[in-house]
């Protein structure tokens, strides 16, 4: 069905609601007879990645004073049903405001954008995050892997904020990019290290692209380029950065775009690469923004049948690309069913 949907259409897969389902696997807190808040993994500024071992979409959050479970969810895309991939820390063992919970697993978070599948290694990557429960940001760098489902605990990040993130993995390179509100980074996965690229302290950077915007990150591997967006700079302009990986220098003079990028001026937006359409899309409430990345123009795609609006603490990788069936998947409200668009139509590139 997902293969066979026009271009630039919806869907809505019955009876996928997370909400309905999750408080039966999730963590009952002081003493309610069910996970009453789990919605909280997406409402609570709650990202999500994609899991193309595993073919599903991975959505793990919480944090702050909005939920204290840590389990894992995983959304089947070929069945079209949850699966609790990882349960909840058992109340007894859940710390507050701490960076760990007593099992050794991590605490809840706001996820944001700080998440990186690393398909050649089958392991989640996590980091940062405001935590269960006092809100500070937890900089420790988490991996979980995709076959046997374990946290493993990697190193720490010791040079800046780690809330208004936008992150994705390089396979070429090993490496995850991130920028925030106070530069460009890079984590080196081989030897567990973060390190700074640009400093966002200092013009030109400052205070035009020092903003507090949620955002996302993107990688185009074949053009060796990793795409920071979301929100408007300092002067109002769409908060779009671009930087060329293998020549490590900032390439954004040569991506000035035009065209209805109105959506992606939204804080907290989703975005990922279609790799069948060579386009970034994006969505943050009706049809999507779509990047042409030969032409460089924006254009908006049909919000009909598309729920109308983001849940309002963002969406981040809750929207992602699904190469096999050419389509997009997209988790917003808890109690909303899970949504399908399709930008261009057949199957994508394996």
């Amino acid at each position: 069905m997902l293969i066979e949907l026009p271009a630039d259409s919806w869907a809505e897969l019955p009876n996928t609601a997370l909400d309905p389902w999750c408080r039966s696997q999730g963590l009952p807190e002081n003493g309610e007879p069910t996970a009453y808040r789990c919605g909280g993994v997406v409402t609570a500024w709650g990202g999500g990645a994609f899991d193309s071992s595993r073919r599903q979409l991975i959505v793990f959050g919480g944090g702050h004073n909005d939920y204290a479970g840590n389990e894992v969810y995983g959304f089947d895309i070929a069945s079209g049903a949850w699966q609790l991939l990882r349960p909840p820390t058992p109340m007894a063992q859940v710390r507050a405001s701490v960076d760990e919970y007593a099992d050794g697993t991590p605490v809840s978070r706001h996820t944001y954008d700080n998440f990186a599948y690393m398909p050649d290694r089958a392991q989640l990557l996590v980091f940062g995050g405001s935590r269960y429960q006092d809100g500070s940001t937890t900089n420790v760098t988490w991996t979980l892997d995709s076959g046997g489902l374990v946290w493993t605990r990697r190193s720490t990040f010791e040079l800046g904020g780690l809330f208004y993130t936008g992150s994705d993995y390089d396979e070429a390179t090993g490496h995850v990019f991130m920028r925030n509100e106070g530069g460009l980074y890079t984590y080196d996965v081989a030897s567990a290290e973060w390190s700074r690229l640009l400093d966002f302290g200092y013009p030109p950077y400052y205070p035009r692209f020092s903003t507090s915007n949620y955002r996302r990150g993107v990688v185009v591997p074949g053009r060796r380029l990793f795409f920071m967006l979301g929100g408007e700079t300092a002067d109002n302009a769409i908060d779009l950065l671009v930087w060329d990986i293998d020549g490590a220098r900032d390439a954004s003079a040569e991506w000035i775009t035009t065209g209805d990028a109105s959506g992606v001026r939204v804080s907290g937006s989703g975005a990922d690469y279609d790799r069948a359409g060579e386009a970034i899309v994006t969505w943050s409430g009706g049809g999507p923004d779509i990047l042409d990345l030969g032409t460089k123009v924006w254009r908006r795609g049909s919000g009909t049948g598309a729920p109308a609006d983001q849940v309002q603490a963002g969406t981040y990788g809750r929207w992602r690309y699904v190469a096999y069936v050419n389509a997009f998947v997209l988790v917003n409200e808890p109690t909303e069913n899970v949504w399908i668009y399709k930008h261009t139509g057949g199957c994508g590139p394996q």
